[in-house]
């Protein structure tokens, strides 16, 4: 990049303020350049193309901006007008076959890209550094590390601008291939030219982590941390680091961080509130989950997850029309039965067996309702031995697994339902289940109908479905 930082920031203000007015101020064709990767970089996607236009209408010959103008095109996939643009360059310019190349290696055309390549290699002029890294890149990202390599020990060279991004990409070659000793060697190398570089921080972190040096991986991150303290990975890979060392205590002091909390994944907040829970520290967990309810209230996966923890915390503390609102806020069609089995487990803790299973029968004439639907009521039923009491709830169970076959969920449950309840469709049920999870079957079998050994549950198993067929 051409930037020159210092004076970006003052560039950039007398544009945006000569914008906002309506008018315009000559800038020379690198400073538009800046401005436009700038917006892309931060994802101002509008005004990014607003700029380029602006250069290309100002600067049409201008080498750079062709280069910027057919790879714009490019990007959004639109590879005709790119290509008519980039012939716009002569004949023999590194930049128009560079491009050709990573057209054809787009189209999977191993052997013209590499063809092009040699070409470049070949031509006469002398590759720069920047060329040097724009092949290793094209490669990189692609995902043809093997190929990229080469290239970024090449651009492996203290005193370029662009050092660290070509050495954190050559680590994390290196690291795909396994040379872990190797990318840890790089990272280092490129940190004794940069101490304060948090990225490559980050990615010595990252490799320390996959290597299980988890607290020289805790380290770098602190590292970069105190390099930059807005940069997002690093408050994310010490989080994962945290996790793996089972250092909860430091993971609850480091979430009193705002910086933290932003950069936690739900995964992780949720994997926390876990170890809490199963440790006894109850009032921690809540305080997590409250912490990612916050945080996570646009994803609906995670949400759902937090909702149902605080609707049974809610529940326990005899709030149910809280309880309630938490378990079916955000519901829709695609949920709505799963939500209702939800509620009816929390009435069956607070002991409202009644109405939960009031709540099942309701459920249970949802229009629509699929077989996946069935799955919380199935698991609800058989951990709260409900057979004979619901028989009719198990009969819509045993309508809809007998339609849909091996794609019901828990085969193995709804067999035994069907064993316990004398159902004339269990020696079906009891094939669907052997097919599809037969250690759950035979677990379930072993431990319910009091078979010895795996071998003797088959053998058992298979009896029962020759007697049932034979007595019915």
């Amino acid at each position: 990049m051409r930037r020159n930082e210092e004076n970006f920031d003052y560039i950039l203000k007398r544009y945006e303020a000569a914008r906002a007015k309506g008018g315009s101020i000559f800038l020379d064709a690198a400073d538009l350049l800046d401005i436009y990767d700038y917006y892309a970089e931060n994802f101002r996607n509008e005004e990014a193309k607003d700029v380029l236009m602006h250069a290309v209408k100002l600067y049409p010959e201008d080498e750079d901006v062709i280069i910027a103008h057919a790879y714009y095109h490019k990007n959004i996939g639109d590879w005709k007008t790119a290509e008519n643009i980039i012939e716009k360059l002569p004949k023999d310019s590194i930049y128009r076959k560079l491009f050709y190349a990573e057209e054809a290696l787009a189209m999977l055309e191993l052997d013209k890209n590499r063809r092009l390549i040699n070409e470049i290699v070949h031509s006469g002029h002398e590759l720069t550094y920047d060329n040097a890294l724009d092949i290793a890149e094209m490669y990189y990202e692609a995902g043809y590390y093997h190929l990229a390599e080469p290239w970024l020990q090449k651009c492996n060279t203290p005193q370029y601008a662009e050092f660290s991004r070509a050495a954190c990409e050559l680590a994390d070659c290196l690291f795909r291939k396994g040379e872990l000793d190797a990318a840890i060697a790089v990272m280092n190398n490129c940190l004794d030219e940069d101490p304060y570089d948090a990225e490559a921080w980050v990615q010595l972190a990252k490799i320390q982590y996959t290597a299980h040096k988890d607290e020289e991986a805790l380290e770098s991150c602190d590292y970069a941390i105190a390099a930059n303290k807005d940069y997002a990975e690093a408050y994310a890979v010490r989080f994962d680091t945290l996790l793996r060392l089972d250092k909860l205590d430091e993971m609850w002091e480091s979430l009193k961080s705002p910086m933290q909390q932003q950069f936690c994944s739900a995964d992780n907040m949720l994997t926390l509130a876990y170890e809490f829970e199963s440790k006894g520290e109850v009032e921690k967990a809540s305080k997590v989950y409250h912490i990612a309810a916050r945080l996570y209230s646009d994803n609906p996966e995670a949400r759902d997850q937090i909702h149902r923890h605080l609707a049974h915390e809610a529940a326990l503390q005899g709030r149910l029309e809280d309880a309630r609102d938490l378990i079916f806020r955000h519901a829709d069609r695609e949920n709505y039965v799963k939500r209702f089995a939800s509620w009816a487990t929390l009435l069956f803790i607070t002991r409202n067996e009644e109405k939960a299973v009031e709540t099942l029968r309701y459920a249970i004439t949802i229009p629509g309702i699929r077989t996946k639907d069935f799955s919380e009521i199935i698991l609800l039923l058989y951990n709260t031995d409900y057979y004979e009491e619901v028989p009719d709830i198990w009969e819509a169970i045993f309508k809809h697994t007998k339609e849909e076959g091996l794609e019901m969920e828990h085969p193995a449950t709804v067999a035994f339902a069907a064993y316990r309840l004398k159902n004339n469709d269990f020696p079906t049920f009891l094939k669907f289940a052997m097919q599809k999870d037969l250690f759950t079957c035979i677990h379930l079998l072993g431990e319910k109908i009091n078979f010895q050994d795996p071998e003797t549950a088959i053998r058992e198993a298979h009896k029962l479905v020759q007697r049932w067929t034979e007595k019915h």
